[in-house]
C-alpha cells in the first residue's frame, strides 16, 4: 500500500546512507595506507576491528537484518497504532479518544465516520446529519431544521431543535459519530474543571417509522470528588420573526408532567412571494442549568415533534397552524409513552432493513479513487433525504403494498453509464450546502435513468437503484443485465441483494485474479423461481444459478454487449443468443500491470514483499565489506609490507 511505497523511500535513503558512509571510510582508509610508519599507529586499532567484523560475520549480517526489519515494521509496532496517537498525557483528549474507540472496527468498515472538534487534519468532512426524509437536521450545523421541498430537505428553518452542552471558562473537546447503519449521531463533550473531566453524550436520530420525531438522549456523567454544573443550551427559534413560542405541560410514560415548548409560525416557500409553510415544532423543555453529583449521572429524553403543511396561501394559515399545533402536541405526548429503548429499535430496526441490499469495493490508493467512505456516507444522504413509507407506522397496508410493488417491477432501471466513475456525482461534503447539492444530483440523475418508479418507493428503491448505478445494471421487461465495460472491472466488486421481482435477491460478484484478470461469479440469496444466467453475448446454454456462487468468465463483444445477464424465463435466455446479435466474442483482456498497481499501491511500480528489499540492503552491505577487504589486503597490507622491507635493508 501507500505505506510500503513510504518504506521504500526509507529503505533507498538507507541505502545511500550506507555507500556514502563506505565510500568515506575507504578514502579514510586510504589516507591511512600512505602514511609514513610513524603515522601507522592507527593501522593496528583498523586491522583488529576489521579482524572481529571478519571473524563474525554472521553476527554483524544477522544484526544488520534486524535493524531492517525494525526499519520496516516500526509503523505498526505496539505503541505506534493508529489508536495510540493522541497525546494521553492530556486528559481532555484521551476522555474523548477512550470513547471514540468502541467505534473504531465500525469506522475501519466505512459504517461509520467520526468528526473532532475541533476538526482533525486527518478526518474526511463528512457533515453529522439525520434525517428521514420529512426533517433532517446537522448537529452544530450553520442552519436548522430542514423541511422536505422539491426532491430533498431542501428548506433551512431557522429553528435549532438540539440541545447543546457547555461549560463556561473551562476547556472542553468534543467529536460526532455518525453510525449510517442505524441512522444515529453520538456526541461526545469533555469539560475539564479537574484532574477528571466531566462527559455529556448524545444519541440522536430522526425516527425512520414516525417522520414527524426527532428524539435526542442525553446523559450527562460526573466522575469527580465534587458537584459539577453544566449548562444546557436550547436554542430554538433563531431570527425566525413570524413565530412564536408558548408552555404547555404533558405526561410520560411514568405519569409524570413534562415541561414542553410549542413553536408555531410560517416560513416563505422558495422562489414564491404569495405562499409560505406553516409549521408546528412541539418539544420537551430541559433547564438551563444542571447540578450534576459526585459520581452521579444525569439523563434527559428529549423529544420533538415536528407537523408542517403543504405551500399554501397567507389566507389559510390561522385554520392550518390549530390543526398542525393540535397534531404537534399530540404526537409529542403519544411518543413520550412509548419506552426509550423500544422507541430507539423501531428506527434502527428499519435502518438495518434498508442495508441488507449494499455494494462493497476493494480499497484503491489511486490518486482520487472513490472508497467505501465516501459510497456509504452518499448513500446515507440520499436516503436520509428519502422518506421510507414502507415501514411507517402511519401508512395503510393498501399503500405499503402498492409501494412494494414499485421495487418488484424496477421499470427500465438504470439505463445510464455507471456511476463510479461520475465526479460529479462525488463531491467533497464538508457542509449542509454540499450534501444538498450531492443529493439532488444524485436524483436527479436516477430520475433521469429510467428509476423514476424506484424513487417514488422512497428510501428502499433509492437504495436498490443507486446499487444498479454503481456496476450500470439495467433491468428491462425479461431480464437483467451487467453493462459495466470490462475495462472497468479493475476492482473487486460485491453487489449485493439486488431485488429482482418479489421474495428474489441476486448477488454478483467481481474479482480480479492474480493474472489481472476479472472474473464474475452470481448468486441467489433469496429466490421463489429458478433463475438462469448467461454471460457476454449469450453463445454458452443457460447456467441455473442456485446460493451457490457460479462462475461466468468476463468476455469482450463486437460490438459492445453487456458481461452477464439474468432471467427467470429459460426460453428468453436462449431467444438471446440471436437477439443480441454479435460479430465477435473474446475473454477480456487482461488489465494492465501498472492499472492494478496504482490501486493497490498509490503508484504504477507495484509492489514488491518487505524481505526483498531487507535481502537487496544485506547484499549491498555484505558487497561493499568484502570490497572494503579486498581494498585493505592489496593496498594497505601491501603497502606496509613494502614499507617493512625497505626499512629492513
Amino acid at each position: 500500500g501507500q505505506g510500503h511505497f513510504v518504506m521504500l523511500k526509507r529503505f533507498l535513503n538507507v541505502i545511500a546512507v550506507i555507500i556514502r558512509f563506505v565510500l568515506f571510510r575507504l578514502l579514510l582508509l586510504a589516507q591511512i595506507c600512505r602514511r609514513t610508519p610513524e603515522q601507522m599507529f592507527l593501522q593496528p586499532a583498523v586491522q583488529s576491528s576489521w579482524t572481529f567484523v571478519t571473524r563474525n560475520r554472521r553476527v554483524v549480517i544477522g544484526i544488520l537484518v534486524v535493524l531492517a526489519l525494525l526499519l520496516y515494521l516500526w509503523p505498526s509496532l505496539p505503541g505506534f497504532s493508529r489508536k495510540s496517537t493522541y497525546d494521553k498525557s492530556n486528559q481532555l483528549v484521551t476522555c474523548v479518544e477512550e470513547k471514540l474507540e468502541a467505534f473504531q472496527d465500525q469506522v475501519g468498515q466505512f459504517d461509520a465516520s467520526i468528526q473532532h472538534i475541533p476538526a482533525s487534519e486527518q478526518e474526511a468532512a463528512y457533515i453529522p446529519f439525520v434525517g428521514n426524509g420529512y426533517i433532517g437536521v446537522t448537529y452544530k450545523g450553520e442552519h436548522g431544521l430542514t423541511l422536505k421541498y422539491g426532491r430533498a430537505l431542501s428548506v433551512f428553518l431557522p429553528y435549532y431543535p438540539m440541545v447543546l452542552s457547555q461549560m463556561e471558562g473551562h476547556d472542553s473537546r468534543a467529536a460526532t459519530i455518525s453510525e449510517y447503519k442505524n441512522g444515529v449521531i453520538y456526541t461526545i463533550d469533555c469539560f475539564q474543571k479537574t484532574t477528571l473531566c466531566m462527559t455529556s453524550g448524545s444519541q440522536i436520530y430522526a425516527h425512520r417509522s414516525r417522520p414527524s420525531i426527532l428524539v435526542q438522549d442525553i446523559r450527562i456523567y460526573n466522575p469527580s470528588d465534587n458537584a459539577m454544573t453544566l449548562d444546557l443550551l436550547q436554542v430554538g427559534t433563531s431570527d425566525w420573526k413570524d413565530s412564536s413560542t408558548q408552555t404547555f405541560k404533558t405526561s410520560s410514560k411514568l405519569e409524570q408532567d413534562v415541561d414542553c415548548l410549542l413553536t408555531t409560525g410560517t416560513y416563505p416557500v422558495p422562489k414564491s412571494d404569495s405562499l409560505v409553510f406553516v409549521v408546528a415544532i412541539a418539544t420537551v423543555k430541559v433547564p438551563d442549568t444542571v447540578e450534576v453529583k459526585s459520581g452521579g449521572t444525569v439523563k434527559y429524553h428529549v423529544v420533538t415533534s415536528v407537523q408542517y403543511s403543504t405551500p399554501i396561501s397567507h389566507g389559510e394559515v390561522e385554520e392550518k397552524k390549530k390543526e398542525l399545533e393540535e397534531s404537534a402536541k399530540n404526537d409529542l405526548s403519544s411518543t413520550l409513552k412509548i419506552d426509550v429503548v423500544m422507541l430507539r429499535n423501531e428506527h434502527t430496526k428499519v435502518w438495518n432493513q434498508l442495508w441488507e441490499s449494499g455494494f462493497s469495493i476493494s480499497y484503491s490508493l489511486a490518486p482520487g479513487a472513490i472508497n467505501g467512505n465516501r459510497i456509504n456516507a452518499t448513500m446515507y444522504y440520499v436516503m436520509s433525504n428519502l422518506r421510507s413509507l414502507i415501514h411507517e407506522v402511519n401508512v395503510s397496508p393498501v399503500k405499503k403494498l402498492e409501494l412494494q410493488k414499485l421495487l418488484f417491477f424496477p421499470d427500465r432501471c438504470y439505463s445510464g453509464h455507471h456511476t463510479l466513475q461520475a465526479p460529479g456525482l462525488w463531491i467533497d461534503t464538508p457542509t449542509q450546502e454540499d450534501t444538498l447539492e450531492v443529493v439532488n444530483r444524485w436524483i436527479i440523475t436516477l430520475e433521469k435513468q429510467g428509476c423514476i418508479s424506484m424513487l417514488q418507493a422512497g428510501a428502499d428503491g433509492a437504495l436498490q437503484a443507486m446499487i444498479l448505478s454503481f456496476g450500470a445494471f439495467q433491468f428491462t421487461h425479461h431480464h437483467l443485465e451487467f453493462k459495466t465495460d470490462p475495462k472497468d472491472l479493475h476492482r473487486d466488486y460485491l453487489f449485493r441483494r439486488i431485488n429482482y421481482g418479489n421474495n428474489t435477491h441476486v448477488n454478483v460478484t467481481v474479482e480480479v485474479g492474480e493474472d489481472n484478470r476479472a472474473m464474475l461469479y452470481a448468486a441467489l440469496d433469496k429466490n421463489d423461481k429458478e433463475y438462469y444466467a448467461c454471460d457476454a453475448g449469450c453463445l454458452d446454454p443457460p447456467v441455473k444459478l442456485s446460493k451457490q456462487q457460479t462462475y461466468f468468465p468476463v468476455k469482450l463483444t463486437q460490438p459492445m454487449t453487456a458481461v452477464l445477464y439474468i432471467t427467470a424465463d429459460h426460453e428468453h435466455m436462449q431467444e438471446l443468443k440471436v437477439a443480441i446479435n454479435v460479430k465477435e466474442v473474446n475473454y477480456a483482456p487482461a488489465h494492465e500491470h501498472h492499472v492494478i498497481a496504482v490501486h493497490k499501491h498509490g503508484h504504477s511500480y507495484g509492489g514488491l514483499p518487505a524481505i526483498f528489499w531487507v535481502s537487496i540492503i544485506v547484499l549491498i552491505i555484505i558487497f561493499h565489506l568484502f570490497l572494503f577487504k579486498l581494498i585493505f589486503n592489496e593496498y594497505c597490507q601491501g603497502q606496509a609490507r613494502f614499507t617493512s622491507g625497505r626499512y629492513n635493508l
